[in-house]
């Protein structure tokens, strides 16, 4: 279904995210009654299905592991397959950065916000749950904490490799006029 979709679509190709995003519409609540009603509760997928274009900090990885899975998923059982599907929906909405493992375990770090006003930055292990402030130090993370966004992202790690999820403006070639 989503392989079909993505067959003509690479994942550096600015359709990607909103081709995933209707197939969660649109493809995923097909597969069953049960699927559809689990869905509203999904929060994975509910985040995906909210953020804007420029929102999502979209790695490749994330990205190509989606198009990995959803090629090779064979799975039958209806809740199995929304429950893959919600771990992708996880793996496009939080960052991983390559680099930062935690120092306490070996789970990778994922970057979250703090709820405004203070929208601060915090570092939270996959694994563990061991929780780091922005500049390392451990912490007790606030409630309410979600994925950073594309913005936040490129703040904290400038030279993070997302995925262009906007067509870029095109100059006007001056020598074709």
């Amino acid at each position: 279904m989503l392989a079909s979709a993505l067959a003509e679509v690479d994942v550096d190709d600015p359709r990607f995210l909103p081709t995933f995003q209707n197939w969660l519409r649109t493809g995923v609540p097909e597969v069953s009654r049960h699927v559809r009603e689990k869905m509203a509760t999904s929060r994975g997928i509910q985040h995906v299905l909210a953020a804007g274009l420029d929102e999502l900090p979209l790695t490749r990885y994330a990205a190509e592991a989606v198009v990995h899975v959803m090629r090779s998923d064979t799975s039958r059982d209806p809740l199995k397959f929304l429950e893959s599907v919600e771990r992708l929906a996880w793996r496009m909405a939080v960052f991983q950065h390559d680099s930062e493992v935690c120092a306490r375990c070996p789970g990778d770090l994922e970057l979250w916000v703090a709820p405004p006003p203070s929208s601060e930055l915090y570092l939270i292990c996959d694994l563990l749950g061991c929780a780091y402030t922005a500049d390392r130090r451990s912490c007790l993370p606030p409630a309410g904490l979600a994925p950073a966004g594309r913005e936040a992202v490129l703040r904290m790690f400038p030279t993070a490799e997302l995925v262009e999820t906007r067509p870029s403006a095109r100059v006007p070639n001056e020598a074709a006029t």
